[in-house]
């Protein structure tokens, strides 16, 4: 009971040192801001938990990483010091703790091709259920009436769903709109947690309404084939590592869409100057930051103007007329 009782502070001075940690960060100035990154780089060095694990969470979901943590820690404390002995779930909070940790682990240890949430996003269902055993089991040991009981789970329910990101009201009820779906309102790395989402289809579907027997179509990524009646030729500029994992049958055709590989702009031109009819480019906008160059230089040497450009704002078409 010693060791136990002994783990059960250790646990629970680790979780005051995290809310002061997260609160100084907040409060705290960049100095400050400074200093605590250094703190949590030096506990959790290696493995690389910090770069891998806990900054992507925090720079996303700030609120809802800190409030599940907290409540995680509550619930191994009560574990460790025989709260929840008594209770069937002491069991399963243990062996979900064991597991996380094997997991987090594994995750820091194994290589990683973006620093990102979505590797680790995983854990999240785990930590929602050891959190819920940590917030009843807190209610618990701290009111012993049923009816006061549930209204403390209740208070401390609804900041959960106040200030979590992942549980915005204003996000469940508008999913469907555009703006939820394409991720549009949100930055870029809560849109990435989230999963990007690019309308390929309206793209797609504007161009198959207006295609021709005579016309080309130039796409510019890689889902596009996929929702078009045909492609003509997709350009992936040679020397990229795009071009080295998707290049197939001698550098001719798309390893996943088996359409026509351009991979010189010489070969655009070509496909253009060619076409007898009206040519379909379908690009990246300059919302995209790494969009190849020739996306944009093509509708400046040709003097287009976007005929289409897609919910998300991402996608855009041109089109160059027919020749007289």
């Amino acid at each position: 009971m010693r060791a136990r009782s002994l783990i059960g502070w250790v646990v629970a001075l680790l979780a005051v040192w995290v809310a002061v940690l997260f609160i100084s960060f907040v409060l705290g100035g960049t100095d400050t801001q400074s200093s605590v990154k250094d703190a949590l780089r030096y506990v959790l060095d290696f493995p690389d938990v910090y770069y891998k694990v806990v900054a992507p969470w925090m720079q996303v979901i700030p609120a809802t990483t800190l409030m599940l943590a907290i409540l995680a820690m509550i619930a191994l404390n009560l574990t460790l010091r025989g709260r929840l002995h008594e209770r069937p779930e002491a069991a399963v909070v243990a062996y979900l703790f064991g597991a996380s940790i094997l997991l987090v682990l594994l995750v820091a240890i194994l290589p990683q091709p973006y620093e990102t949430s979505r590797y680790t996003y995983f854990l999240y269902p785990l930590l929602i259920i050891v959190a819920s055993v940590g917030l009843s089991g807190l209610a618990v040991a701290q009111v012993a009436k049923p009816g006061p009981r549930l209204l403390l789970v209740v208070a401390l329910t609804i900041p959960i769903f106040v200030f979590a990101e992942d549980f915005r009201l204003t996000h469940l009820f508008r999913v469907n709109e555009p703006e939820i779906r394409y991720r549009i309102e949100y930055d870029l790395p809560l849109a990435s947690h989230y999963y990007l989402r690019w309308d390929y289809r309206g793209a797609a579907y504007y161009v198959n309404e207006r295609l021709a027997p005579n016309d080309s179509i130039i796409v510019f990524d890689q889902p596009f084939p996929h929702y078009l009646i045909r492609t003509s030729g997709i350009f992936i500029r040679e020397g990229t590592r795009l071009h080295q994992n998707v290049a197939a049958c001698n550098d001719e055709r798309d390893l996943w869409s088996n359409s026509p590989l351009l991979d010189q702009e010489g070969e655009v031109r070509e496909m253009i100057e060619k076409t007898e009819g009206r040519v379909w480019l379908m690009v990246r906008s300059d919302r995209y930051p790494f969009r190849d160059p020739l996306e944009w230089t093509l509708a400046e040497r040709y003097g287009l103007t976007p005929e289409f450009i897609s919910q998300d704002g991402y996608l855009a078409v041109f089109m160059i007329p027919d020749k007289p």
